[in-house]
């Protein structure tokens, strides 16, 4: 037992106890401390880098699945509106065929002979014209005029060789038939009108195509029809 005799008082000072008594680590204990925090730490950061990696490749995943939906979505929807256009242009091709037939110049078209102008102009009209123009049902359909007058001058065109001609004067487009012409200037300053006319008319009754380049068989009998 020890005294402290500061001011004349006795103070006890009791033993140390083993128990509450505080060592500091050893060196080998600090390294094994060490070694698991490190451990510790490089798992955490291993698992995050996994969790990452997860959510990334289920991104990709949902992404890939996103596009693979939207692609065959498209594929569907072209492919049905490519169906609806055929089955459109077959029954054009139908009521097209069944009705210049009946006509007197509508052998090549009942004989189904493709190579033939007349065959040409009608599949033009039936699946290529931008104009898409109503066809005529019955040989006392209304429609019938405009649309064998379409026919004739898209005949001319084929007949013709229209492909090679120096100017198309707007043969084979969207424009209706009485546009099918275009001005031209001569020498002298004076303007022509050349192509199909409609003069005091809303059909064509004059057709001028002077120097143009046209090769091969004008469709008289069509013509004067």
């Amino acid at each position: 037992m020890m005294h402290d005799v500061t001011e004349g008082r006795d103070v006890e000072f009791a033993p140390p106890n083993e128990d509450t008594m505080h060592s500091l680590p050893t060196p080998e204990e600090m390294r094994t401390e060490a070694s698991i925090r490190s451990n510790q730490a490089g798992s955490e950061a291993r698992e995050a880098k996994v969790f990452r990696r997860s959510r990334q490749i289920g991104i990709c995943m949902a992404t890939l699945c996103a596009i693979g939906l939207i692609i065959s979505l498209s594929l569907f929807f072209v492919d049905r509106g490519s169906t609806s256009r055929d089955e459109e242009n077959a029954y054009r091709e139908k009521w097209a065929k069944s009705y210049l037939s009946a006509l007197p110049f509508g052998e090549a078209i009942a004989n189904e002979d493709e190579d033939s102008p007349q065959w040409r102009a009608m599949n033009w009209l039936v699946r290529d014209d931008p104009l898409r123009m109503a066809l005529p049902r019955s040989a006392d359909d209304a429609r019938g005029k405009k649309f064998v007058e379409r026919f004739i001058l898209t005949l001319l065109y084929f007949s013709a060789g229209g492909e090679n001609w120096s100017n198309n004067m707007r043969f084979l487009t969207g424009k209706d038939t009485c546009e099918w012409n275009r001005f031209f200037q001569d020498g002298e300053g004076e303007v022509f009108l050349l192509g199909a006319q409609c003069i005091n008319s809303d059909s064509v009754n004059k057709i001028w195509i002077p120097n143009n380049g046209l090769i091969g068989t004008i469709p008289f009998d069509e013509l004067m029809h």
